[in-house]
């Protein structure tokens, strides 16, 4: 078990981690044929708010602050 956030984000990155996160977007199944209005609610990295944000309209909320400042950042999304 990753001993601080920094690790836990550095865990993400690595070939596992972004597998988990393939098998997660595989199983939610949402199809892009229409934009979704989607609140990712505890969105840590902001990793699915980032990757739904290419195709959907996406709010994500994170309250912790360390997690917010290791977000990632590629698409648009609102982050509260």
């Amino acid at each position: 078990m990753p001993s601080s956030i920094k690790d836990y984000r550095n865990l993400i990155e690595q070939p596992w981690g972004k597998m988990f996160y393939e098998l997660i977007y595989h199983q939610l199944n949402i199809k892009d044929d229409d934009r979704l209005n989607i609140l990712d609610f505890g969105a840590g990295f902001c990793v699915t708010a980032d990757y739904y944000a290419a195709n959907h309209n996406v709010t994500a909320v994170e309250p912790n602050k360390e997690m917010y400042s290791l977000r990632v950042n590629n698409n648009n999304y609102v982050l509260i």
